[in-house]
């Protein structure tokens, strides 16, 4: 217990090595020690990835509910184009307690999984995982400290959003599609144009004709927007 509050001490510090020395010393102790593998792989990160990879991977081995150290692994799997193992390990945390338990863990989880499964055209999978996060980032109870890219998401989710809503026309859903176009409309206006034509071709693929002309045009007389785009859209 000393060494690792020791080691713990050292990693708040941002002192890897000590913190390296002090986990490897309590891991000879105790093998099993899954709390120690998980802070030993953080200690590695950036000063020895592949060593934190193993690490986080034996801390879920002596602990399968370790959320934490799973998406820890997944993140180093996907740095090493080993996608299939990152999607895995990002399905098995989304089973785990903390998942549930864990705004900013479970918001983390979908983020990495959803982008990995839009990649291999898993559209239905990825667009749900999308929908997770944008709950979390709107129930704003997110806690940032040591996740970057929920930092930068919720301080601009838009582009999230507009992704979300590309994959819900994708998926023929496109009554969220126009909803989530208008959310993005509202936090970027400067794009309206590009959004309402987007509106128009849900409109369109939802049948009704008629709204998706009368929109197209208004965006000539809204935007001033060039009319070949419009004419080659209607």
């Amino acid at each position: 217990l000393q060494l690792y509050a020791q080691g713990r001490d050292a990693l708040l510090r941002d002192d890897k090595s000590t913190a390296i020395e002090k986990f490897d010393a309590v891991l000879k102790l105790d093998p099993t020690a899954a709390v120690a593998y998980r802070d030993l792989g953080y200690a590695c990160l950036g000063v020895d990835n592949v060593r934190a990879l193993s690490a986080f991977q034996k801390a879920v081995d002596d602990d399968p509910m370790d959320a934490d150290s799973r998406v820890q692994a997944a993140r180093l799997l996907i740095d090493a184009k080993n996608f299939d193992a990152a999607i895995r390990e990002l399905r098995l945390a989304r089973l785990t307690p903390d998942y549930q338990d864990h705004d900013d863990l479970s918001a983390l989880t979908d983020l990495l999984l959803g982008r990995l499964l839009e990649e291999r055209q898993y559209r239905q999978a990825a667009l749900e995982c999308y929908e997770n996060v944008l709950r979390v980032v709107d129930a704003g109870s997110i806690n940032l400290r040591g996740r970057p890219e929920l930092a930068e998401l919720v301080a601009k989710p838009a582009a999230l959003v507009l992704r979300t809503a590309d994959l819900a026309m994708l998926c023929g859903d496109h009554a969220r599609a126009i909803a989530l176009y208008q959310r993005v409309e509202k936090q970027e206006p400067q794009a309206a144009a590009v959004l309402e034509l987007r509106i128009a071709r849900a409109d369109l693929a939802s049948g009704r004709t008629a709204d998706a002309t009368q929109r197209a045009f208004e965006v000539v007389d809204k935007f001033q927007a060039a009319p070949s785009v419009v004419v080659a859209f209607v």
